[in-house]
């Protein structure tokens, strides 16, 4: 009986003892994130217009040009890479178009932003953004991403 119990116990042992051990390879999932920076314009803005974002970061400045209502026109966009006017609406009717926000590759510390329609500055903005790190497929696989979200209220929409 003695035997038997000893040979249980043992078995026992053995198998927590496997159970803590860490994987010898690690299978990671493939999703993906960016790094950035995104402001949402709270509310989006509305009103028919040529809208400038002028962006300034403390090495560059940056503007984005866009027309409301929204057309496939060139000449709406920004003047540098990694820069993205985010809209809204443009398989709807001209009235429920929108520019709802943008998005910067870049990662400032501080960033201020104008916007004007028609050449009249109708909101501004300062932002200290709060960066977070994500790595979308656990801490062992790539990528690893740095970014922060913000909203920028506007009132005059």
């Amino acid at each position: 009986m003695r035997s038997l119990l000893s040979k249980n116990l043992l078995w026992s042992v053995s198998l927590i003892g496997l159970s803590g051990c860490p994987p010898t390879d690690v299978n990671c999932t493939e999703m993906g994130c960016t790094d950035g920076f995104e402001v949402s314009f709270s509310p989006a803005f509305r009103t028919a217009g040529t809208y400038e974002l002028h962006l300034v970061l403390p090495d560059e400045f940056i503007e984005c040009r866009i027309e409301l209502p929204l057309s496939d026109e060139l000449g709406q966009g920004c003047d540098a890479d990694g820069v993205a006017v985010a809209t809204s609406g443009s398989a709807l009717d001209e009235s429920e178009h929108e520019i709802t926000g943008f998005w910067l590759e870049a990662q400032p510390d501080d960033l201020d932003v104008i916007v004007r329609r028609d050449g009249e500055s109708i909101a501004t903005g300062d932002f200290q953004p709060d960066y977070v790190t994500l790595q979308p497929n656990g801490p062992s696989c790539e990528p690893t991403c740095r970014f922060a979200v913000d909203e920028m209220t506007v009132d005059a929409p």
